[in-house]
């Protein structure tokens, strides 16, 4: 949908010296069939290995998903929703009600997260 931006650098900063310092991003995005993805909704390509959005996923519009994520068969993501870099997403997971989730998380298989909830 409109304004979604698929495949942008992640956030990738080191600090050197005192300063941050980019991370260069060389992965890709790969995105299954039968995805939907909402409006000003941003997936971020991965840092050195792929973004991967299995096939039959959903997500609705206003969702952020991080550098190297990996997000299950027909899981759905609803708005507000926000899933920091390198997440595993379960198959059939439903994450819902501006929903956090901290980097470097795995969530297994039919997980509902709802109502604000951080993981981490």
């Amino acid at each position: 949908k409109s304004g979604a931006v698929l495949g942008s650098d992640g956030f990738g900063n080191t600090q050197e010296e005192g300063h941050w310092v980019r991370i260069p991003q060389h992965g890709g995005l790969r995105i299954g069939n039968n995805v939907q993805i909402g409006a000003v909704t941003t997936i971020d390509r991965g840092a050195i290995g792929d973004t991967i959005i299995a096939d039959g996923v959903v997500i609705d519009n206003l969702v952020q998903i991080g550098h190297n994520c990996q997000i299950g068969e027909d899981t759905a993501i609803v708005s507000c929703v926000g899933i920091a870099g390198s997440v595993v997403v379960g198959k059939r997971c439903i994450l819902a009600g501006a929903v956090g989730v901290a980097d470097h998380v795995n969530i297994c298989d039919d997980v509902h997260l709802t109502g604000m909830a951080m993981v981490t």
